[in-house]
Order: C-alpha cells, then sequence, then structure tokens
C-alpha cells in the first residue's frame, strides 16, 4: 500500500527494447521531461553516442518555438 498524500499517483515510466543485433540509431530521442526555462530548453537526448544534453535557445527563433512543444518520447529535430 502506498503511503502518498493522495488519492492517485502519477508515476513516470520508461521502458527499452533490447536486440541481440546491432542496430543504428538515426533519430534523438527525448528520454525525459523537457525542462522549460525563460529563453531556452533543455532536453535529454538518447542518441547514437549516448545520452546527451541539448539546449535550444530562443535566438534560434524557428527551433525554438517548436523545442516548446515537444514531449518526453518525442524525437528532437532542430
Amino acid at each position: 500500500m502506498s503511503e502518498g498524500t493522495k488519492s492517485f499517483e502519477d508515476e513516470s515510466y520508461s521502458f527499452g527494447i533490447f536486440s541481440k543485433q546491432p542496430t543504428i540509431i538515426k533519430n534523438k530521442c527525448i528520454i525525459k521531461k523537457p525542462m522549460v526555462r525563460t529563453g531556452h530548453v533543455l532536453f535529454e537526448l538518447c542518441t547514437a553516442d549516448g545520452v546527451q544534453k541539448e539546449t535550444v535557445s530562443r535566438k534560434d527563433n524557428t527551433c525554438y518555438l517548436q523545442a516548446k512543444k515537444l514531449e518526453w518520447g518525442d524525437i528532437f529535430q532542430c
């Protein structure tokens, strides 16, 4: 039994897919809820080179407007 203070709890989760065959990761996937701050958005991404952090600044207007709409699990394309 949970000792939470609310009658419900929102649990975040993730899952992995494993293979014995080598795979090629072509896209950057958001693996953590993006942190939207004043003037920039911070991302934690799964890439072919491992986990990387990426910052999108308001100075890059088109990418920034798209980045504000991205969520956990989306593909990062900026």
